[in-house]
């Protein structure tokens, strides 16, 4: 990569700012929903939290009254 590249991917990720500043810009864009993109797919991470957040939620539900249930038996079992 020739040094002009290397500034251009340095300001397009704004990395040639202080870090606090960074770290503020990004605080700020999370607190209005925008969560940037995905580098492993290129799509904008909210949509991917749309897309994969249901089947996380019925997993996780399935997990606790999973639990819960193991919970019950093992508490019937030590009476």
């Amino acid at each position: 990569m020739t040094p002009e590249d290397i500034a251009r991917i340095q300001v397009f990720y704004s990395s040639d700012t202080p870090i606090l500043v960074q770290h503020f810009q990004s605080l700020l864009a999370v607190l209005s929903g925008d969560f940037g993109y995905s580098v492993q797919s290129g799509v904008p991470v909210a949509q991917e939290i749309a897309t994969n957040l249901p089947p996380t939620l019925v997993l996780a539900r399935l997990g606790l009254l999973t639990a819960l249930a193991l919970a019950f038996l093992l508490a019937w079992g030590a009476v």
